[in-house]
């Protein structure tokens, strides 16, 4: 892929709370946003023509990536999302998916 977007976090704006489980909550909050925020930048990248990976690589090696980017240790890499055009030509059709097989109801 000719591109590759870093996401990061940083928490400094979060709230503080004296008891932990509300810090945890605090903290699992702004990394499903992250999260979501990845998932919303890889479709606008899809809607622009874009095919997009996230992998999750910087998570196994923070200090390194905060370094190669330049960012302090408030900055927390949450994976990579590689980009590049869609092939022209595209590939070839997928069958669709079958809902019995794919979802489960509890």
């Amino acid at each position: 892929a000719p591109a590759l977007a870093v996401p990061c976090l940083s928490l400094a704006k979060s709230d503080e709370y004296p008891d932990e489980r509300r810090r945890e909550a605090e903290r699992e909050m702004f990394l499903l946003a992250t999260g979501a925020a990845v998932q919303n930048f890889m479709l606008a990248l899809h809607a622009q023509g874009f095919g997009s990976c996230w992998v999750s690589s910087t998570l196994f090696c923070k200090e390194e990536t905060q370094t190669a980017l330049g960012v302090g240790p408030e900055w927390l890499p949450m994976g990579a999302v590689a980009a590049g055009p869609l092939p022209s030509e595209g590939g070839p059709p997928r069958p669709p998916l079958d809902p019995d097989t794919n979802i489960r109801t509890l």
